[in-house]
Parts: structure tokens; C-alpha cells; sequence
């Protein structure tokens, strides 16, 4: 199963989960843990999850003009 797929089955859960909880199939404290239990089987670490949301655009460094360098600004 690839990544993309993993992640796709594992928004599906994070979104049928506080339906599941609102139908009153599980206890709103067991969320979280079913959650869990989707992640450990799909596979899925905390560094999998977030990879999509990482902003994947370089960091431009500029001079601060006192012989040191700073991370430019978006709007610089």
C-alpha cells in the first residue's frame, strides 16, 4: 500500500471518527485511541503524517550587514 493511499484511508478515519462518537457507537474519550489504532495499522508515523504539511520551498538566507546571515522573509 502506498504512502498516498495510507493517508488517504487515515483522513477518511479522522473524519468518520466524530461521526462514529456523535452516533454514540464509541465514548468520546476512546477517540483518540481508536485514532491510535488506525495510525499503528495504516502503518502511519507522527513524521508521515506531517510530511504533507511541511512547506517543501527553500529557506532564503540574507545578509544582515553585520557579517552574519538571516532567514529572509516572504515579504522581504
Amino acid at each position: 500500500m502506498s504512502q498516498e493511499t495510507r493517508n488517504y484511508i487515515y483522513g477518511i478515519v479522522i473524519a468518520a471518527i466524530p461521526l462514529i462518537v456523535a452516533a454514540g457507537y464509541i465514548a468520546p474519550g476512546e477517540a483518540e485511541q481508536w485514532t491510535n489504532l488506525a495510525a499503528a495499522i495504516l502503518g502511519l508515523s507522527t513524521t508521515a503524517l506531517a510530511k504533507p504539511n511541511a512547506n517543501p520551498k527553500k529557506v532564503t538566507v540574507v545578509p544582515r550587514g553585520d557579517g552574519k546571515y538571516r532567514a529572509a522573509h516572504p515579504l522581504d
